[in-house]
């Protein structure tokens, strides 16, 4: 079929022209593209407090939580403190020691008792 044997639209424009797309809050680009799959900001799932849920893999959230909890581990634990050179641990036991009197000239204690 001819474009001029084509019927005419209702809105009295050819089948051939496409009309003017001059409507307010249609000049975003791509919002009438065919496989735009962002949704709109209604149509994605809400939880019962009103918070947004977003689709995240299984395993990319397993990689970043065990990166995150490992350097928060290796931060807190493994790295000596700069004030006194002593990782957490040794100045727990430390402090155990000071708090049972325990020094240099004093009777021999059994290592259970401080810790």
């Amino acid at each position: 079929m001819a474009d001029n044997d084509r019927p005419q639209d209702p809105d009295n424009t050819p089948s051939g022209d496409t009309p003017s797309n001059d409507t307010p809050g249609n000049d975003t680009p791509g919002n009438d593209t065919p496989g735009n799959d962002t949704p709109e900001p209604g149509d994605l799932p809400v939880s019962i407090s009103g918070e947004i849920i977003h689709d995240v893999g299984i395993e990319e959230k397993m990689r970043t939580s065990y990166l995150e909890y490992s350097m928060s581990v290796i931060i807190s634990r493994a790295l000596p403190d700069v004030r006194d050179g002593l990782k957490p641990v040794h100045r727990r036991v430390l402090t155990a020691m000071n708090d049972l009197n325990l020094q240099p000239g004093r009777p021999y204690r059994k290592s259970a008792k401080i810790t």
